[in-house]
């Protein structure tokens, strides 16, 4: 196994759950170095992500936070309930994972560095990925609760098998013939406790798979859902 080209980093997490890229990146395939700095518009013929929801609101430096809730990357990755961009900006207690480009608020269109998906104060809010025929060797992310009085919990899940809903009978592929009527077999990796009190206190995550056969990752927020605070907190 070609480990280098089995690894897969990912920047990844949160309004309860926010991280930066891991790993060595330049060799990667693009679908294994997850990355979230391509602000082209929705719907482009050419883009890299296609964007569906509203903008964020409220003050002008959550606007490094891009519009949408729904993110679909080109080659297969799918983000429900999150916001891509830079929460480091929320207000003066947010956490993220160093380091923060620029220090102080972006001007106008907000655009920043260090950018990540910012899993929503919703039970919901998850990102799967596509299906990696060739396998995945190691999983990295890096992961903060991006505000310290909000602490929270991240599930990392695998799927290597489907099950047909009508018939409970598994399909021991990823990879069938046709997907309809299918869903995906999920299995716990970890679950992860997001609870930094600074921004050097965020989660680095890996975990060694060494599956040399089509898998699909999965990050949910299994944790509070907390209660009088907007959806992007």
């Amino acid at each position: 196994m070609n480990k280098l080209h089995q690894r897969m980093a990912c920047t990844v997490l949160g309004m309860w759950a926010l991280g930066a890229l891991a790993g060595p990146v330049a060799v990667l395939p693009e679908n294994r170095a997850l990355d979230f700095d391509n602000y082209t518009a929705s719907n482009a013929p050419s883009a890299v992500w296609i964007h569906e929801g509203p903008a964020p609101t409220g003050l002008s430096s959550v606007r490094a936070l891009l519009p949408g809730t729904n993110h679909y990357h080109r080659t297969g990755w799918f983000l429900r309930a999150c916001r891509t961009g830079c929460a480091g900006y929320y207000n003066a207690a947010a956490r993220i994972v160093p380091p923060k480009n620029p220090a102080s608020t972006p001007p106008s269109p907000f655009v920043a560095t260090n950018l990540a998906a910012n899993l929503q104060n919703d039970a919901g809010a998850h990102l799967v990925s596509p299906v990696f025929t060739n396998g995945v060797g190691t999983l990295y992310f890096e992961a903060i609760n991006s505000l310290v009085t909000y602490t929270n919990q991240i599930t990392v899940e695998v799927a290597s098998n489907l099950v047909n809903v009508a018939t409970s009978a598994v399909v021991p592929t990823l990879l069938p013939p046709s997907t309809n009527g299918l869903d995906h077999v999920w299995e716990v990796l970890d679950v992860v406790e997001l609870n930094a009190a600074t921004s050097n206190d965020f989660v680095r995550y890996s975990r060694r798979l060494d599956a040399r056969y089509p898998v699909r990752l999965r990050i949910r927020n299994t944790g509070t859902v907390h209660s009088g605070v907007s959806a992007d907190g």
